[in-house]
């Protein structure tokens, strides 16, 4: 800056500089990208065959553990004292997706109440930020919610004593009923 011409053009060597700075990191980026691995070989842990053994295992001790520990479970559950079954539907209540979901909804409204054209460019980035971040909360935790509970409809497991026992093997797909998700 001088005091005759507060704002000088940008001359021709710094605008030529800066697109060659571009070019190099663009370059840069691309050889990043088409270099080859340095290990070509998968890991051990990654092979076809090990994961889907390690699968087949994994639901073959669920489905063991389903028909052997959920009927004495729920059994012992629907013995339970009263205070206890109370303390921990109490403790149950703070991990509802709502006691996050609710209080982010109203901080989103509130901030598109606040963001107004005559705010400073810094006010509009910070807010913009903050919209990002608890957006990406908003689906985070509401989106696997969303999933799961889809998913639950679709399998139909009876919760415990629907059909009269503690069977662990009831089913109703697609029922999309409460007592079968």
């Amino acid at each position: 800056m001088s005091i005759g011409s507060p704002l000088k053009p940008a001359s021709a060597r710094a605008a030529a500089a800066q697109l060659h700075g571009l070019r190099a990191n663009l370059a840069w980026a691309f050889a990043l990208l088409a270099c080859s691995r340095k290990s070509a070989a998968t890991p051990l842990w990654r092979a076809r065959l090990r994961l889907a053994i390690g699968a087949a295992v994994a639901v073959a001790i669920i489905a063991a553990s389903m028909a052997v520990l959920d009927a004495p479970a729920v059994s012992a559950a629907q013995h339970a004292p009263e205070s206890m079954i109370m303390v921990f539907e109490y403790v149950t209540g703070f991990g509802k997706s709502v006691w996050f979901l609710v209080p982010i909804v109203v901080a989103l409204a509130l901030i598109a109440c606040l963001a107004t054209p005559s705010l400073s460019r810094m006010s509009r980035g910070v807010l913009a930020a903050l919209t990002v971040r608890l957006g990406f909360l908003f689906f985070a935790i509401g989106l696997p919610g969303l999933v799961f509970t889809i998913a639950k409809r679709l399998v139909g497991r009876a919760r415990p004593f629907v059909e009269g026992g503690a069977g662990p093997l009831v089913y109703r797909p697609l029922g999309w009923n409460v007592e079968y998700s």
